[in-house]
């Protein structure tokens, strides 16, 4: 094989070339169009429309179906519709071998007929008479017909043909399929017609590795050591886009290149860097003409691009008609639900410049508008009067982006302001005129009174002093007894405080409603803007950073009964069936109850004679089967009328379950497993084998195919559907309490009295066996994703397990505290992101699994090197060896930058969050920008660079190195301009950090645990000594006086400037190593981070405020916010939380966390005035 021309770029590709990659897509539309339905593949250019066309008929023309392949762009989109008919039909008949037909004396023969009727009678008597098998057309680029003004009748006639299908089966045998750049909707636009809503949507997805490492690698595998490396870095950059992917693979190929091969540089020489030029075959341009080729939508669409590409605002994707042209340019797909960019290389070309400059070239007012954007929005740059009118002028119908009409808005209403204002003024000045006329006429009475005056007021002198003393000393007395008053309420708010983070460990929302009451009532003992170092008490906020970030349960209802086993929750997790456990047997009806999730109920259902030993839904939250001591099963709707009931047991049914095709399988005591239809047909009966028959739980797999069984003695019999056996899975003890089967088929979970779980195989391998809980499990479910378990036990705990991964090794990810007895059933949503929990009280607990009041960032795959606050307090960098990533201070995702394949040993971030500096184990320092866009390497180093750090104006760099010594260097220099080699540490440089002025460094040593102040020209000025480990982080207080140190020996110990220790200089009470060290922007508060994984504040006295906890793994970073209002954490396993200082913010978010709380309990919300 020729490996060098191996790939193709642009064009289809033939139906055997080698570098076809099968998609989805590719099994989705063979078996649609085998089955006859109509198919429409709509998506944006270079997709692989085409391609996939081309192998979809050679598998059909393969299984006897004929296929017909029609290219509108061969026919043209200004030719007269009778013209244009006349090619389409020629091509029909082309395609399909029809040649005895002298095709333009027939068209001649019928030219009474209008076009749409010719190509009809064309369809039925040339095409649907001539053959006997099935016909597929396949039109391409359709979306060359949509600019004609015939095209609604065009695709009316194919609508047209499906309905003829009611009518006359040879129309059955007939099938299109349209391919394009287009959505159903542009096809039939007129209002009076009937919408073209046939057909199914193939969609069209990029290449994952799976699919495409059997077609892409051979090309790469003669050129590259490592192909499926090289592979996935390709496709990391293309995302899979089919085009891009064909043609950096085929880069690689050309590439004269050694082994090493750097896919990114590839990408930036020849893909973005003076992309316009180096575009061929035409792709991006295609994409940059599709976005502008229309003014007056143009900016509405680069508004919408702008909003997406800052990834922070999460654009949940909808039926608009501005998202639909955006992701049919195909710069921006669908991806869980949101818009996402398609790729690196799209951001990288159109990124926030480029569409800046067309939004520049689109508007006359672009210089108003980014100065109003720069400048927070300052009113100075809002526009007026004439400049106003012409703005209103112009956007006279053109569809623009959010941020001009705010812009446009604006203006309007400041203008609107600005002339009541000066009506106002106006009014003003007219009522002075009047008031000096009065005043003038008055001056002659006046002065005939003031010598009375004079007297009256020595008099009232006198007087007044009297009455002031009074007053003062009044005024002393309640200010005394107001700081009593203030004293005995911070007293109580702190045990208060106390007492609701105590409560976190077993009743988690009762924990956060006292916290919030608490915090309530601090709010008065609050002035405004206070630092938290000047709060009276801190115990309330506190206990609310505490609570808020730990809290996971958000709703709870008491059904007031005692529940029995038979419990279960809808899948949608709206509704709840269960039994009531106090009901005792006897000759009248036995129920089971109906709930609403809210803890309101339905109704009642009766019907059985006996006990109801087990409830299980339908997948679809549809239908109820309940099974029962009576030996029967009933099947229910979701609001309880009684559907059928299957009888055929001859002992008590203990177990009913759903597959996904609503078939039932139950289980009794006498020993068989009956298989059921909804409509109560009976499939199959399986007797099981194991001794005595004691069957206490079953399970049917959700495709319907494979039955599990438990018993008694530990055993759990594998069956499939048709009664054949399969395996016994052994090694519970004692009673087998729960089977069920994982949504993706893969995995068998099974749960006992010895409280133990075991995961195994579909085959029945075991898989991996843990150690759950303390008591009998009662419970265990899948989320839908099948990549977490949950269970739930007699010791009254909820455990979450995670499974994702090839060992499955059920690591525990959760315990959930706070039922009161027994949990019997637990179950997530359909979204996995929420669960729904009963105990045999009657109590129901909702809880939250991925969502929490205080703001988390967990994209980073490892530990968070560095983090940093960007100059205006907006944004935050957080670095690490896998990415630098950019955020919003909501906590949503900017943008990720990648490309620092050097990271090693050190990183850090400027001040202004602009350059990232980075030091390998080879003694290279690297700079870069923010975006992974190298700006330089520094001069290479003999020693391993350990420690950076910018000074406060980010143009000075200082090194600590493994051989205790400090290297200086300015970025606009070409060499070091100093180095501190003399009196230098003994060993590696741990932490380093500038003084706000610039004029000292401090260093922390490994070995010597000494810390050492320095000159910027590298002169010693002395050497602190006091901590007994290694010092891991230094700090300066903002102005530069005092120093703060954290050391493995646990402690944090303040310094003066002048290196003598401060009085209390030494803050104890970490647990594991300081790690980081902060001083908030005020000065008046330290924050510290330890290997204890919490934060502790002090005050700048070295006092303690609080400790926070959160985070699950050692903590190796923190910062302040500018506004001092959040500390911003990292840790040891890539996430990042924001911690909210504001004491009304915290409020807000505990507001927020209980408003389902308070749609339920209404009367609670009354207790807690500030959520009303």
């Amino acid at each position: 094989m020729e490996f060098e021309n191996y790939y193709k770029v642009g064009g289809s590709l033939k139906a055997n070339h080698s570098t076809y990659v099968s998609r989805k897509a590719d099994a989705q539309i063979f078996q649609r169009l085998q089955i006859g339905e109509y198919c429409f593949v709509f998506n944006s250019r270079q997709m692989g429309k085409s391609s996939l066309r081309v192998q979809a008929i050679k598998k059909l023309r393969a299984i006897g179906i004929k296929c017909a392949s029609i290219d509108l762009t061969i026919i043209g989109s200004h030719a007269s519709p009778e013209k244009w008919y006349k090619g389409f039909a020629n091509q029909l008949l082309n395609s399909l071998e029809i040649d005895d037909v002298d095709f333009n004396a027939w068209w001649l023969q019928h030219d009474s007929w209008t076009d749409v009727q010719r190509l009809n009678l064309l369809l039925e008597s040339l095409v649907l008479n001539r053959f006997s098998e099935n016909i597929i057309i396949f039109i391409d680029e359709i979306d060359t017909l949509l600019k004609t003004e015939f095209k609604d009748d065009f695709f009316a006639l194919i609508r047209a043909c499906y309905n003829q299908r009611a009518e006359s089966s040879k129309y059955e045998r007939l099938t299109f399929c349209l391919l394009g750049v287009a959505t159903p909707g542009d096809l039939i636009q007129e209002r009076e017609r009937t919408p073209f809503n046939i057909g199914t949507s193939i969609e069209l997805t990029g290449f994952n590795f799976f699919e495409a490492k059997d077609a892409l690698i051979p090309g790469l595998a003669y050129k590259v050591e490592h192909p499926e490396i090289v592979l996935k870095d390709v496709l990391y950059w293309t995302g899979g886009q089919p085009f891009l992917t064909q043609k950096l693979c085929n880069l690689i190929a050309q590439e004269t290149i050694n082994t090493n091969l750097i896919v990114r540089e590839l990408v930036e020489k020849y893909l973005i860097n003076n992309w316009e030029a180096q575009d061929e075959p035409e792709h991006l341009r295609t994409i940059r003409d599709r976005l502008l080729r229309n003014e007056q939508k143009a900016g509405r669409l680069l508004g919408l691009y702008q909003q997406v590409l800052q990834a922070g605002e999460k654009i949940v994707v909808d039926s608009s008609q501005e998202q639909t042209e955006l992701r049919l340019s195909g710069l921006v797909v669908k991806k869980d639900s949101c818009l996402k960019v398609y790729n690196p290389i799209y951001q990288a070309v159109f990124n926030r410049d480029w569409i800046e400059k067309e939004l520049d070239k689109l508007r006359p007012y672009s210089e108003a508008i980014n100065n109003w954007l720069n400048s927070q929005k300052s009113p100075l740059w809002l526009l007026q009067e004439t400049v106003l009118n012409e703005a209103l002028t112009w956007a006279i119908g053109k569809n623009l982006s959010n941020t001009d009409y705010e812009f446009l808005q604006e203006s309007q209403k400041i203008t609107i302001e600005l002339q009541i204002e000066a009506n106002h003024k106006l009014t003003e000045i007219n009522q002075k005129l009047a008031d000096a006329n009065e005043i003038a006429s008055q001056k002659l009475t006046k002065t005939n009174e003031e010598a009375k005056q004079q007297l009256a007021k020595a008099n009232q002198k006198a007087k007044y002093i009297i009455w002031i003393g009074g007053i003062v000393a009044t005024f002393l007395v309640l200010i005394g007894q107001n700081r009593l008053d203030t004293a005995k309420e911070a007293t109580r708010l702190t045990q208060e405080g106390y007492n609701a983070e105590q409560k976190l460990k077993t009743k988690q929302l009762e924990s956060l409603f006292l916290a919030m009451q608490a915090g309530q009532d601090l709010k008065p003992l609050v002035p405004n803007h206070s630092s938290l170092g000047e709060y009276q008490t801190t115990t309330p906020l506190s206990a609310l950073l505490n609570i808020l970030a730990n809290i996971r349960e958000y709703n709870q209802f008491d059904i007031g009964q005692k529940i029995g086993r038979g419990a279960s929750f809808s899948p949608d997790n709206q509704l709840i069936a269960f039994v009531n456990n106090e009901l005792t047997i006897g000759n009248d009806d036995v129920t089971f109850k109906l709930w609403n999730r809210d803890g309101t109920p339905i109704k009642t259902l009766s019907g059985h004679k006996e006990k109801v030993k087990s409830l299980s839904f339908s997948y679809d939250s549809q239908y109820i089967a309940s099974g029962s001591d009576d030996r029967t099963i009933k099947l229910w709707t979701r609001d309880g009328a009684l559907i059928k009931t299957l009888s055929g047991h001859e002992e008590s049914v203990v177990s009913v379950s759903f597959s996904s095709d609503n078939t039932i399988a139950s289980a009794s005591k006498d020993g068989i497993i009956k298989v059921w239809q909804l409509n109560g047909t009976l499939v199959t009966n399986i007797p099981v084998q194991m001794e005595g028959n004691l069957i206490t739980t079953a399970a049917i797999s959700p495709n319907g195919e494979f039955i599990a069984v438990g018993g008694e003695e530990g055993i759990i019999e594998l069956w499939n559907r048709d009664g054949t056996f399969i395996k016994n899975l052994s090694g519970h003890k004692g009673l087998v309490t729960k089977v069920t089967f994982s949504p993706d088929e893969e995995t068998i979970a099974t749960a006992a009295q010895d409280g133990t779980i075991k995961l195994w195989k579909f085959n029945g391998t075991l898989i991996q066996t843990i150690k759950a809980h303390t008591g009998e499990i009662n419970t265990v479910s899948f989320s839908p994703n099948s990549k977490i378990i949950i269970s739930g036990s007699n010791d009254q705990t909820i455990k979450l397990w995670q499974l994702d991964g090839t060992l499955l090794d059920g690591t525990l990810i959760d315990t959930f505290v706070g039922h009161s007895d027994s949990v019997i059933n637990v179950n997530f949503n359909s979204n996995g992101k929420k669960i729904a929990s009963v105990d045999k009280d009657g109590t129901i607990k909702l809880w939250r699994l991925d969502e929490s009041p205080v703001i988390k960032l967990t994209k980073h795959q490892g530990p968070i090197t560095d983090i940093r606050f960007s100059p205006n307090g907006k944004t935050i960098v957080s670095a690490g060896k896998d990415a630098v990533k950019l955020w919003k201070r909501d906590g949503s995702l900017i943008d990720t930058f990648r490309g620092y394949k050097t990271l090693g040993n050190s990183l850090s971030i400027s001040p202004d969050s602009e350059t990232i500096a980075t030091s390998t184990e080879n003694g290279i320092t690297k700079l870069w920008k923010r975006d992974g866009k190298l700006i330089k390497s520094l001069p290479k180093y003999q020693d391993l660079l350990t420690s950076i750090s910018f000074s406060s104006d980010g143009k000075t760099i200082a090194f600590g190195t493994d051989k205790g010594t400090i290297k200086i260097w300015k970025q606009n220099a070409p060499t070091l301009i100093s180095s501190a080699t003399n009196d230098s540490h003994k060993n590696w440089v741990n932490s380093i950090s500038f003084s706000p002025d610039g004029k000292i460094i401090a260093s922390g040593g490994d070995y010597d645990r000494n810390i050492k102040l320095w000159h910027i020209d590298g002169t010693l000025i002395t050497t602190l000594n006091g901590h007994r480990k290694e010092i891991n982080s230094i700090s300066f207080s903002p102005d530069g006086e005092i120093i703060a140190s954290g050391s493995t020996d646990q402690t944090i110990k303040l310094w003066k400037r002048n290196g003598t220790p401060m009085k209390n200089h030494t803050l104890s009470g970490h647990s594991g190593s300081v790690t980081s060290v902060s001083f908030s922007p005020d000065g008046k508060i330290i924050a510290s981070a330890s290997d204890d994984t919490t934060i502790k504040l002090w005050k700048r006295d070295g006092t303690p405020i609080t400790t926070i906890t959160g985070h699950k793994k050692p903590v190796t970073k923190l910062i302040f916010s500018p506004d001092d209002k959040i500390i911003a954490s990292a840790s040891e396993d890539g996430e990042v939380i924001l911690w909210n200082l504001d004491l009304d913010d915290l409020l807000a978010g505990g507001c927020q966390w209980l408003q389902d709380y308070f749609a339920t309990h209404p009367v609670e919300s009354n207790k807690l005035r500030l959520c009303n």
